[in-house]
């Protein structure tokens, strides 16, 4: 059987949805799955050398193209016996006539729209209900996610599985070292709360806690670090921002690291 997965999201700097799609991968190889990486770029995770790819579309410098493009995908997927869509965003305008997975990571943007561009909430809103009710199967990482799923789709409960994310790095050793640093590893979107954590930060300075906070992730044009809040409680030489860092490193930095903030 020839499965399909979805790989975008390995095209670019890996965040979340990368490094689910990276683990799948692995163990999908390791279970010797004849697998092919459907995308748009020509560029993708050298781990993923060896696999057979199958492009999308080709970028045309043509208005609309690429949503448009998107559209008309349907054709590909027929190219193999199962498809996995590792997240919710892959449009397609007729049902494939294969079977297909589909991975919800997370329903936020109904919940919170606030946080999120006007297309994700209308693509959620309007969209993944029909992607839901094509899907063989539905696949999410928490209860809370199913939950939601079947409160906001009234979706059967046994259509959706909870499939937890693998662990990286998945050997760590442990050190009983201390570094007096604190640790933030994800995006700079709003929903994140780096704010709140900025401001609790200078709360555990000004008790006279020496630590350092470090912050490792990249910045993006609409979402930034802010350096003007990190300014204004004097925080310039405790603040210590890394950017997308090797996976050596983030190993390191996880080991001695004194906690891991995370109060998205």
């Amino acid at each position: 059987m020839r499965i399909g997965i979805e790989t975008e999201s390995l095209t670019r700097e890996l965040t979340g949805v990368g490094y689910y799609t990276l683990t799948l991968l692995e163990g999908l190889i390791a279970q010797k799955e004849r697998v092919v990486c459907f995308h748009t770029k020509q560029s993708t995770h050298p781990q993923l050398d060896s696999l057979e790819h199958f492009y999308f579309r080709k970028p045309l410098p043509i208005p609309l193209y690429n949503s448009l493009a998107a559209l008309f995908r349907y054709r590909c997927f027929n190219k193999v016996d199962l498809f996995h869509f590792t997240s919710p965003r892959t449009l397609y305008l007729k049902k494939p006539k294969i079977p297909f997975l589909i991975n919800v990571h997370d329903v936020i943007a109904l919940r919170h729209p606030n946080f999120f561009p006007k297309k994700t909430y209308l693509m959620m809103k309007y969209l993944l209900p029909r992607y839901l009710k094509d899907a063989a199967a539905i696949v999410t990482i928490s209860v809370t996610t199913k939950r939601d799923l079947i409160e906001y789709f009234h979706l059967p409960e046994e259509k959706i599985h909870i499939i937890y994310p693998a662990l990286l790095p998945r050997e760590r050793p442990i050190s009983l070292e201390k570094e007096p640093y604190f640790l933030y590893v994800g995006s700079f979107e709003p929903r994140k709360n780096l704010q709140g954590i900025i401001e609790a930060f200078a709360l555990v300075k000004a008790a006279g806690f020496d630590y350092k906070l470090i912050l490792v992730g990249g910045e993006t044009r609409e979402h930034k670090i802010p350096f003007e809040l990190i300014k204004k409680h004097a925080l310039e030489r405790d603040v210590i921002c890394k950017g997308f860092i090797s996976e050596e490193e983030k190993n390191s930095l996880f080991c001695k690291a004194t906690l891991l903030v995370w109060p998205s």
